[in-house]
Parts: structure tokens; sequence; C-alpha cells
């Protein structure tokens, strides 16, 4: 958690640094976002796609401002919704703006420079949106009406995955763990890994972090949460009862939840946490669940080594995968359970299926139930 706040306060810095290069109006903007609490690293994304929107505007003389800064309300109250499908279609048409050594090496291959990805276009437009949003539903004090008559990428669609569903799933397949499968690779690391390992050093290794990766994995494969969000996690963030065990997680953009662990999984993370102390050196005021030893002192695992750990074991287990494949894998095992998408986009802690689901929830005694016999 505290490096996930480090990275927002990092953001919020670069956020409000940037702010008296933008016209009042969009100062205005990012201002009421950062009241509502919106997710920093989200509004810096915003604000260098905002930057981009503007410079085009100047460029290609929708504006004769000489700088960003100096843009006014009555440019973008000029634009059309045909006008700002331009500005779409330019994104598509864009290059990736590449180290001068990596497009040497494209310029003498002949192959064409790669262009922005479908995820740059969608957040580009998307921040567009917002803005235009707010431009249209807020009023200006000085004029006492909204900024925007109307919100002309109202109509501005976004750009369509070209990869069809049914190619993503088929290449997914191979790394997804499907009904019992993932008892199965738990079992794998537990009672028949350590039989592969040919040294000495790597089977000392393995021993003393064993029921630390068990734990990890068993957290993946019992929560679908993401890898950011499980090497966040503090001790603090648990909570055992009878009934189940709940650890406190923050979402993406910021957001905190509570997840319940499937059942199964649970005495993977209570045997670690009878070893957690004395295998890491663990001092009174060492508060991150999942840990290594640096230099003789216990730190918080990072995200790479947790990877590159589930590498070692999947790759072993003739199965590679990772964690946000876990996650799918939850996913994938929620939905056979309950038959519902929004059911499952809840628990995986995703803000929405689609327009309606926002208005669809399930009670906490519900979710207990549907994770505590998720592997049954």
């Amino acid at each position: 958690m505290i490096q996930l706040q480090a990275t927002q306060a990092t953001a919020k810095a670069k956020v409000l640094e940037n702010l008296p290069n933008l016209p009042l109006f969009i100062q205005e903007y990012f201002q009421k976002k950062i009241e509502e609490d919106y997710s920093s690293v989200t509004l810096f994304e915003y604000q260098k796609e905002i930057k981009r929107f503007l410079e085009w505007l100047i460029r290609e003389g929708y504006s004769q401002a000489n700088t960003i800064q100096a843009i006014t309300v009555a440019d973008l109250e000029k634009m059309s919704e045909k006008d700002l499908s331009m500005y779409k279609r330019e994104l598509q048409n864009r290059k990736k703006n590449l180290a001068a050594d990596k497009r040497k090496l494209y310029e003498e291959s002949g192959d064409e420079l790669p262009g922005l990805s479908k995820s740059t276009i969608k957040r580009s437009l998307t921040s567009l949106r917002s803005l235009f949003n707010f431009l249209a539903t807020t009023t200006n004090e000085e004029t006492n009406l909204p900024y925007l008559s109307s919100n002309q990428m109202q109509g501005v669609k976004n750009v369509n995955d070209s990869v069809k569903m049914s190619v993503r799933t088929k290449k997914m397949e191979p790394m997804i763990f499907f009904d019992n499968e993932g008892l199965d690779f738990l079992d794998f690391i537990e009672n028949r890994y350590e039989k592969l390992l040919e040294s000495r050093q790597a089977l000392a290794f393995f021993e003393k972090n064993k029921v630390r990766d068990l734990a990890i994995i068993g957290l993946f494969l019992g929560t679908g949460i993401r890898l950011s969000e499980l090497v966040n996690i503090n001790l603090r963030d648990l909570e055992l009862t009878d009934e189940s065990l709940s650890i406190r997680v923050i979402r993406k953009g910021g957001q905190m939840d509570w997840v319940t662990v499937a059942s199964p999984m649970v005495s993977y993370i209570t045997d670690y946490l009878t070893i957690r102390k004395t295998t890491y050196q663990v001092t009174e005021n060492v508060q991150p669940l999942f840990l290594s030893t640096y230099g003789g002192a216990a730190k918080r695992l990072k995200a790479n080594a947790i990877e590159k750990m589930l590498d070692k074991y999947s790759s072993a287990y003739n199965k590679r995968t990772t964690p946000h494949k876990l996650r799918h894998s939850v996913g994938t095992q929620i939905y056979r359970k309950t038959g519902s998408i929004v059911t499952t986009a809840q628990l995986l802690g995703q803000n929405n299926t689609n327009s309606t689901s926002i208005y669809t929830h399930i009670g906490a005694k519900e979710q207990v139930n549907i994770m505590n016999h998720l592997y049954d």
C-alpha cells in the first residue's frame, strides 16, 4: 500500500506542477477531479493526452493561440463532432515516438514504424470525453452558462479491439487453470517440485521460501486479485474469523475494497503467517505481508520477483502462466459457479461490465459463500 501511495503522490505532484501550463478552464477540470479523489495516476495520463490534443488544435489551425495555455473554450465550442473524429483518425495514423536507436533499426530494415496502441488511443479519447462532459455540465461563473453548449465528444465512438474475443480466448486458454488444476498446481509445488531440483543451493532456496510462495499463489487463486494489489498488502489488512479470511486491497484508481479468500486457500496463508517472522527476520514495525530478505533485513517482496517465481514454478509444471492469467482463472471459475458476469466483475473488483451493472450488488454473506465453495 505504501508503494502505491507513493506512486499516487508522485503523480499528483506532477499533475499540479503541469497545471499552470494549461488553459484556466482545463485547470478547473483537473482541480475538480482532484477534489473528487480521482486517481492521480489516471489524471496524469489524462493530462498528457489532453496536452497532445491541444497541441493538435494549434498545429491544425483550430485555434489561433500561440501556446496551449492561450487556447480558449470558444476554440472548443467551434469544433464539431466531425472535427473531433478527425483527431481520432490522427491518433490512429500517428506513429510511436521511438528512441533514436529503435527508429534507426526500423529505417534500416525498411519496416514501417509501429502506430499508437489501441489502449493509448482509447485512453486519449476517454480523457477527452471526460473533459468535454465536464465542460458541457459545469457552469462558467463569468457567463452563468455551461462552458460548452453541447458535448461534441458524445458521438465520437471509441476504437474497437481488432482481435476477436474467440482469438484472444484461444491464446489465453493454455495459461488458464480450469476446475481443480489450480489445486493440483499448488500440490505440485508442495510435494513434487523439489524432486526436479538438482543443486543443493536451489533446494535450500526453495525450502526457505516454499511456504511463502504457496501462500502467494494460493492468494492469487483464492481471490483473483491483481499483482499490484497483492504486493501492497500489509499485515493490518488481514481480517481472519472462524468463517472466512478477508483482506483489504487497494484497487485500480486507489479505491479500497475487501476480498474474501476461497476457503481451500486460507491454510496456505495462515501457514505462512506462522513462519513469516522467523524466516524473514521480521522486526515489530515491518508491515508488508509478503517479504524477502535483502542485506539481512526483511523487505517487501517486489512485483518482478513474484512474476519470476510464478514463471519458475509454472514452467516446471508445463503450464506457463502469469499473475494476470491466474486472475483470469479465478474469473472463469467464478463465472462457471454463478453464471453471472456482474457477480464475477464485482468479486474481481472491476467497476462494471456494462452501463447497467452498477445498479446490481451482492451481499457480503453471499460473497463469502461463493468464495468458500469456489473449488467444491
